[in-house]
């Protein structure tokens, strides 16, 4: 059910995407795209990382994804699975690796993981390298995170603006606190997601070691206040489940 509902919120936004995406500014970059394995490098003159990439047969255009995993996880064991699922929906789909990805470089710091500066580099980054392909819709372009990915995921969305179309979360969101308080913590505040314009899908399980599910709650009360709703924020879905609703398992 919560692939369905990801699937019809996420086709029915990009859909609906008629606004022209504004320019690109971005800095001379290489993108090389390993199809035999599905991996990518980026390289600019700030940052190098890594991630997965699958694209659809056919020649477009095609809308696109953009997946973060969470804390522990990588590209490999949480975003390929995802990517091969939304790519056989019809979407180009790009997996960074993140600061807080598995390995012996990881950061699990507050300030350097989740919504960190360079997570959010690396998902515009990734938008950059998406621009550049010739066979994405630019248009059409949606964000997806889990846990920590989420954290990302939400700063990416509100930085990216109206680039972003259509957006959603598992085990994220936001917390009480302004801009200058979020450099100080991996969830990011609500001062941080006031820029968000991009429609959110959430979901979260009502007992949750690791995030709080009053993260998602807030998330919600945030995207449906006032002040975010005047700057362009659709109302936003939430779907909270029990422990007999968790079934299947998610990894980092």
């Amino acid at each position: 059910m919560r692939a369905r509902a990801t699937r019809l919120f996420l086709f029915m936004s990009l859909a609906f995407a008629c606004l022209q995406a504004p320019g690109f500014a971005q800095s001379s970059f290489t993108f090389t795209i390993n199809s035999t394995n599905n991996t990518f490098t980026y390289t600019d003159a700030q940052r190098s990382f890594t991630g997965i990439f699958l694209k659809p047969a056919g020649k477009g255009p095609f809308p696109a994804v953009i997946i973060n995993h969470g804390q522990g996880g990588s590209p490999a064991n949480y975003s390929l699975p995802k990517a091969r699922e939304m790519a056989a929906w019809g979407l180009v789909a790009i997996g960074p690796s993140l600061t807080h990805a598995a390995g012996p470089g990881i950061d699990t710091s507050p300030q350097g993981s989740g919504n960190s500066p360079e997570n959010v580099a690396r998902g515009q980054a990734c938008l950059a390298a998406l621009a550049s392909l010739g066979y994405v819709d630019m248009n059409r372009v949606a964000v997806w995170g889990h846990s920590k990915g989420a954290y990302a995921t939400i700063g990416q969305v509100a930085a990216m603006g109206s680039q972003i179309r259509a957006a959603g979360m598992s085990a994220g969101g936001i917390v009480p606190g302004t801009v200058a308080g979020g450099a100080r913590q991996a969830a990011p505040t609500e001062g941080e997601a006031q820029p968000t314009v991009a429609p959110f899908i959430m979901f979260h399980g009502t007992i949750d070691p690791a995030v709080s599910p009053s993260f998602s709650m807030y998330s919600l009360n945030c995207f449906s206040s006032s002040a975010m709703r005047a700057s362009g924020v659709e109302t936003p879905s939430t779907s909270m489940y029990s422990p007999s609703d968790l079934s299947w398992t998610m990894p980092p």
